[in-house]
Parts: structure tokens; sequence; C-alpha cells
């Protein structure tokens, strides 16, 4: 198993107002540079991931242990392949402790920057390793899905300790709370789906998380769908 440390040398400031829950710069710049630069100061990006054999028909992930998925969504999600890798990724705990720090000493506002900047930067960092996995499938001959992560739809966050030891998620410090909460909180677990390139059309991807994303509720997903409507999309 191999851990892979993708570079993070910026953070996309639209991405980060997006999760700060904001539409325009109420920040100042200097607040909302002191938050990007203190993330890439302390982010550890970090990723590992498996790929294993998938039986479609009964949505069993053949791996050691094997484990059968449970939930509509992701075994409509997986319905066309063959082969499943299952991924972790990380910017570690260090921002987790900063962004403590500010609540705790009443910086609300420098705060909420730090944790949307970290929420981006780990993101970015799952792109990163979502992109080496499409180059290895497609050199491979594989059409890639996009991925899906526990807590998407109704597959639930109760897999993510199996998730995790599928792919290995303790080499780069991830493990789960009581209630299967991923620590570090920055950190990220997902599968993606590989299918032969024969068996059909290539499979659709999202242009961004919020397309696969099912919680309704989140502020980032109803900002997007705002800014959508106004722009006539």
């Amino acid at each position: 198993m191999e851990i892979i440390r993708p570079p993070l040398t910026h953070i996309r400031e639209d991405e980060l107002l997006r999760y700060a829950g904001v539409r325009d710069h109420s920040f100042s710049p200097a607040m909302i540079k002191t938050a990007v630069q203190e993330v890439l100061c302390l982010a550890q990006p970090q990723g590992v991931w498996r790929l294993y054999p998938y039986r479609a028909d009964c949505g069993l992930l053949c791996g050691d242990p094997a484990l059968k998925l449970e939930g509509e969504g992701i075994r409509n999600h997986l319905s066309q392949a063959v082969q499943a890798a299952i991924l972790a990724a990380t910017i570690g705990e260090e921002v987790e402790k900063a962004i403590s720090h500010r609540f705790q000493r009443g910086e609300y506002t420098a705060a909420l920057l730090l944790d949307a900047a970290a929420t981006t930067a780990v993101e970015q960092t799952v792109d990163s390793l979502n992109r080496l996995i499409d180059k290895q499938g497609r050199v491979k001959g594989y059409q890639l899905t996009s991925r899906f992560s526990p807590g998407y739809g109704n597959w639930s966050v109760t897999v993510q300790p199996k998730i995790l030891t599928l792919c290995q998620g303790s080499a780069i410090g991830i493990r789960t709370t009581e209630s299967h909460m991923l620590i570090p909180r920055k950190s990220v677990t997902a599968v993606i789906g590989w299918v032969p390139q024969q068996h059909g059309p290539e499979p659709v991807k999202p242009t961004s998380s919020c397309q696969s994303c099912h919680q309704i509720h989140c502020i980032a997903r109803k900002m997007r769908a705002s800014s959508d409507n106004e722009n006539g999309q």
C-alpha cells in the first residue's frame, strides 16, 4: 500500500466562501488570506486507496473481509462496476486544533473561515487522489464513476469502520468515533466504481461534490442551487 501525499499549493477562495455560507465578500480579503495561509501551513494532505473485485449482482465488495454494500444509492451507483476503488484522504489534525483554539478564544469569524478553508483543502486533496485513481483506471481500460461516500443517500455512515479497514485508512491516521464519524474531522472516505469500457456509455460524472451529495440541508448546497437559479441554470 502506497501513501499518496498530493501537494496542496493553493486553496480556492470561491469554494472557501461557499463552505463558509456567504456569497459575497463580506469578509475582508486580509482575513480570507490569513485563513488560507494558515491552512496551507498546517495541512498534511495524505491519501490511500485499494482496488477490489466487485459483484454488482449482490452488492458484494470482495475484500478481506468481504463487505456487502447496503443501500439503494450505492448499489445503483456501482451497478455496472466490476471493480471498486476504496479511498480515504485527510489533511490531518493540526488544522482542527487551530480551529478549536480560535473558537475557544471567541474569534468566531476567524474560526469559521479557517474551518471553511480546511474543508476546501480536504476536498482538493481527495480530488487529487480521485484524479490519480481515474488515470490508473483508464490506463487499464476502465471507465470510472464519480466517487460516492458513506452518508450520501441511504448509505449509512455505520459502514465507515469497514471502509477504513479495506483501504487501510489507519495508515494515514484516520479512525472513527463511536457514532462512526471520521477523525480527523477533515477526512473523506469514498468508493469509485470501475466499469469496463465496452460495457456502454461512459458513466456521467457530476461537476461538483454537491451534485453527488444528498444532504439537502447543507448551506453550501443551498447556496449553489440559488446561484444556479439566478444564472438561469
